[in-house]
């Protein structure tokens, strides 16, 4: 009754699709967990008053019951599921259609039970350093130059008075390209190190704009030579992991080295670098994406003969930049895990800093980057001992 109470009245205020997510959710998900959980034969006939709030904080260790459902939900899926029951309660309550105070408590993947932890991709199966170092040779030896077949394929390019293959650009000092490609070249080469140097999603670092960037001095080294970093002010596009309101930035550390790859896309790209301007931009608009072309590299230089591409490989071994070594699909984001892994076990920086300069819940760094043979093998390191190659393959230690 007070699920058709708030279809009639909240329901048809939201999308047709909203609406009948929420009600199918209840008759797919919540109904069986009423029947068997709670032990209300009724199922969505049971008067709340009849329904215990503790039984409903059981609902992710059911959901997640691998006797139960064969096919385990995904994080986001639960909480969804949970918050289409909240949806209706929250209305419920606030109307004074019911005086049962029913909400189920928002679920962090530490209390998801054990089962679902399992199913989560650890975060720690991301880019090796070998795949790090061919794709970043590509970008510096390949992506941007004159002579390499992806230019020729989609660049204006002609030889100088000495036969060197250069850019022909226009009047502005911008490379002479097919659709704009050599910009989108230049955004993936500038976006993939700003990335790899920060730990930042992909889609904040497309919400950077250049009044969002400061360089902040400090000082000189004993040497003479100037230092600085750069504090790039990021919009959180997930918040809700570090209980923060939507629309709140984050400031996040660069260093000293940005100041390059800033003045490349200010060159490239003269007429779109005002304060109010993306960093990432083409003709001045948002980019949605650069895993078009963070894929293209992926694959290799195409082939002479523009049929196929030239696999990119490290010291003669054919390297797969698609995949993790046990078979997880990387994406661009995983530059972002890439980061994470390596200050947090190389660096030794703390996971609460890490926490502040990434915007990663620090539930989900202790659970996923500390939880496998690289800590144990940082922990032996307690013992006084430096460890050598030959301890690479330490798994975990023992349970006593």
């Amino acid at each position: 009754e007070v699920l058709d109470r708030w279809e009639r009245r909240q329901g048809t205020l939201l999308t047709k699709r909203r609406s009948k997510q929420v009600t199918s959710c209840y008759k797919r998900c919540w109904e069986p967990f009423l029947m068997e959980q709670c032990h209300s034969p009724l199922g969505l006939e049971t008067r709340l008053c009849d329904i215990q709030q503790n039984m409903l904080h059981t609902y992710a260790l059911w959901r997640t019951n691998p006797r139960r459902h064969e096919q385990q939900p995904s994080h986001s899926t639960l909480i969804g599921e949970i918050g289409n029951w909240n949806v209706v309660m929250r209305w419920a309550l606030k109307t004074n259609v019911t005086d049962s105070n029913l909400i189920v408590p928002r679920q962090t993947r530490a209390t998801n039970g054990r089962t679902l932890q399992k199913k989560v991709r650890p975060a720690i199966n991301t880019f090796t350093a070998e795949q790090i170092h061919v794709m970043r040779n590509l970008l510096k030896h390949k992506w941007l130059s004159p002579s390499s077949n992806w230019a020729k394929d989609n660049c204006l390019v002609r030889p100088d008075k000495n036969g060197k293959l250069v850019f022909m650009k226009d009047e502005l000092g911008r490379v002479r390209s097919k659709a704009n490609s050599f910009l989108g070249s230049v955004n993936l080469y500038a976006g993939f190190f700003i990335m790899l140097n920060t730990g930042m999603r992909m889609q904040e670092l497309l919400d950077l704009r250049w009044k969002d960037i400061k360089e902040e001095s400090l000082g000189t080294s004993t040497g003479g030579t100037r230092r600085s970093v750069y504090i790039l002010r990021v919009l959180d596009k997930k918040p809700m992991r570090r209980n923060k309101t939507p629309n709140q930035t984050r400031p996040v550390v660069a260093p000293q080295r940005i100041g390059h790859w800033l003045e490349m896309i200010k060159e490239q790209n003269p007429l779109h670098c005002g304060p109010d301007d993306y960093l990432i931009n083409l003709n001045g608009k948002r980019r949605k994406t650069l895993s078009f072309y963070f894929d293209k590299l992926r694959h290799g230089e195409p082939s002479d003969d523009k049929i196929g591409n030239i696999a990119p490989t490290y010291k003669g071994k054919t390297i797969d930049l698609f995949h993790h070594e046990e078979g997880t699909r990387l994406t661009m984001g995983h530059l972002r895990s890439y980061y994470v892994s390596k200050k947090l076990i190389d660096d030794g920086v703390s996971p609460y800093i890490l926490e502040r300069q990434t915007g990663h819940g620090i539930e989900t760094i202790l659970s996923y980057y500390l939880s496998r043979t690289p800590s144990y093998k940082t922990l032996l390191k307690l013992g006084g001992w430096e460890l050598d190659d030959r301890h690479t393959a330490l798994g975990e230690a023992e349970e006593f």
